[in-house]
């Protein structure tokens, strides 16, 4: 284990807690928390492994949701991370883009199946994994997550942009309208169901109205498909 790949989530933890606990106040940024969680580690090799540096990254996105006391904050893309932290300004720190390859740790995501990525907001931006996902434009781990998760399409971030609005490839808008029309044709089965019971007396309040709006999607799909194609076909031309 010399090259720390087996080394667990819940240890990484254990290392950022025991740090953090241990230097009350003092605000790190997301590369010296990684040297000084390294040093905790006894290791024999300089060589550590790629893995390594996605699941710190993993926990220290979760850190907040997770624990008392700490704080993380996110400023010119760099995480900034602290115990009892009082208020003060996060001194400057360059965003150092090949410190972890964005699209790579969006893949590592995917491959491990975390759970917990696909529904963290970023704190500086508001995206999620699906807007930054749509707008790297990697098709077959875009068709990957279709295929295994519900996306939620409705999502926005801080601009008020869902992960449609990042589409910038025909390609990914084709996957997408697919995706919609086949939850069409789900909504359009159940409606059929609830259309030979009386529902308006079987039906509570809350059903009555999802089934108006789900006739509403049945009745206009082909118009949400073509706005979707429209929009993302200018967003190339222009």
């Amino acid at each position: 284990m010399s090259n720390l790949e087996e080394i667990t989530y819940e240890k990484i933890h254990d290392k950022i807690t025991l740090v953090l606990c241990a230097n009350l106040g003092t605000i790190y940024n997301q590369y010296e928390l990684y040297n000084a969680v390294i040093d905790k580690f006894s290791r024999t090799s300089n060589c550590i492994h790629p893995d390594f540096k996605y699941k710190f990254m993993h926990v220290v996105r979760q850190l907040m949701s997770n624990n008392n006391g700490i704080t993380v904050l996110k400023d010119n893309g760099v995480y900034h991370i602290g115990y009892d932290i009082p208020q003060q300004v996060i001194e400057p720190c360059a965003n150092n883009e090949l410190w972890l390859d964005k699209d790579e740790y969006i893949k590592f995501v995917i491959d491990n199946n975390l759970e917990d990525e696909f529904m963290y907001q970023d704190p500086e931006t508001g995206n999620t994994l699906y807007h930054d996902l749509f707008n790297i434009g990697d098709y077959s781990t875009i068709k990957k997550v279709i295929h295994t998760h519900h996306i939620d399409y409705s999502i926005t971030n801080k601009t008020m942009k869902t992960p449609i609005d990042c589409i910038n490839r025909v390609e990914v808008a084709t996957l997408v309208i697919s995706d919609l029309n086949k939850r069409i044709n789900i909504l359009e089965r159940r409606l059929n169901k609830l259309e030979t019971k009386d529902y308006l007396g079987e039906c509570s309040i809350f059903d009555f109205l999802k089934l108006k709006f789900n006739r509403f999607v049945k009745k206009h799909y082909l118009e949400i498909g073509l706005f979707i194609f429209l929009i993302t076909s200018y967003k190339l031309i222009f």
